[in-house]
């Protein structure tokens, strides 16, 4: 809680912070200009686990901010395939000026229990000739409410997000 994670780089998951079981809550965090391959700032979750309880994550009142992930989720992402067991739970958080291939927000690539309420998503990028969701990339389902989601740009489609049925 009230804590900064500031220009960490990750080998592959989660630049400052990954969840691989578990339940986290992070409260009142900043993260700042964190790098890795797939979500940035924070990852969620790890392939290869299809369908057993892989973590969930409650992350309040937080920025991200300056993310860069090589593959997907800027800020974010979140990996599993189809789990029904995992979930993340984002409440008045801000992701910003957060840059990825796909996602450059938030990727969220097959955890159907996400809930976003409230906070930003804005100055988003995804790949700038064939990325998906600039904002945030959703290729699972979930509710958002209350949000704002602006300035964000995608190569493909998606500018603002891009929503993949399953």
């Amino acid at each position: 809680e009230n804590t900064r994670a500031v220009s960490f780089s990750g080998n592959t998951f989660g630049g400052a912070l990954s969840v691989e079981g578990g339940t986290a809550s992070v409260k009142g965090c900043e993260f700042k200009n964190n790098t890795a391959r797939y979500g940035g700032a924070i990852h969620l979750g790890l392939a290869g686990l299809e369908g057993k309880t892989i973590g969930s994550m409650k992350l309040e009142d937080s920025t991200i901010t300056g993310a860069v992930a090589t593959a997907r989720g800027g800020g974010v992402h979140v990996y599993n395939a189809n789990s029904t067991k995992q979930t993340l739970e984002m409440i008045n958080t801000d992701v910003i000026d957060c840059v990825a291939p796909d996602g450059g927000g938030i990727g969220l690539f097959g955890c159907s229990n996400t809930i976003i309420t409230g906070g930003t998503i804005k100055n988003c990028s995804a790949d700038a000739t064939k990325g998906y969701g600039g904002g945030l990339y959703i290729k699972s389902g979930g509710t958002m409410e209350n949000c704002s989601i602006g300035g964000n740009s995608a190569g493909n489609t998606g500018g603002g997000f891009r929503m993949d049925a399953k």
